[in-house]
């Protein structure tokens, strides 16, 4: 059977990776963050469409408030839901861009893949296999450790830092 083996709760949604690396969500669904396609909310879990690719897994999934994020096995790391604050890393923000099917995060993948990824209201961070932490979406209270307040559509490295083991927000 397809269990689940880890789990993401948002703030009215939730998801589930599941031991074929597929990944499921239910609950509200206004912005997109159930990945299906459509923006219906679900009592039950449906699949996110497109992640993982043909061929590949996700190893590890986190949510935001109204977003959500999966590192897949190839090195990159795919988002969908609310996009308000570019939160979903693509270079792109805005309630236009919100995506109900997943995004690729700009400039990360296997030549320095994710280690693990953390997602904190409107913002999203990954751990590098190269020991750094990168960080992309709001930043209005200088949350993604760049030196600056200003809001970020694609991946900025935390300034000066290097040999972290593990990463989370808030």
């Amino acid at each position: 059977a397809n269990k689940a083996t880890a789990l993401a709760a948002g703030e009215f949604f939730t998801c589930a990776l599941m031991a074929d690396g597929s990944v499921e969500c239910w609950g509200n669904n206004g912005f997109g963050q159930l990945g299906n396609g459509v923006t219906t909310t679900s009592g039950t879990p449906v699949t996110v469409k497109t992640v993982p690719s043909p061929g590949h897994k996700v190893l590890s999934i986190t949510a935001g408030s109204d977003h959500a994020c999966a590192q897949v096995d190839d090195g990159t790391v795919h988002c969908w839901g609310s996009d308000a604050y570019g939160q979903l890393g693509n270079g792109v923000s805005g309630t236009a861009h919100d995506a109900s099917t997943p995004v690729t995060v700009t400039a990360i993948g296997a030549a320095n893949p994710p280690k693990a990824l953390t997602a904190g209201q409107f913002h999203t961070c990954a751990l590098l296999q190269d020991t750094t932490i990168t960080c992309w979406g709001n930043n209005g209270r200088a949350q993604l450790g760049d030196l600056s307040t200003t809001t970020r559509m694609t991946p900025v490295p935390v300034f000066a830092l290097s040999g972290a083991t593990a990463v989370t927000a808030g």
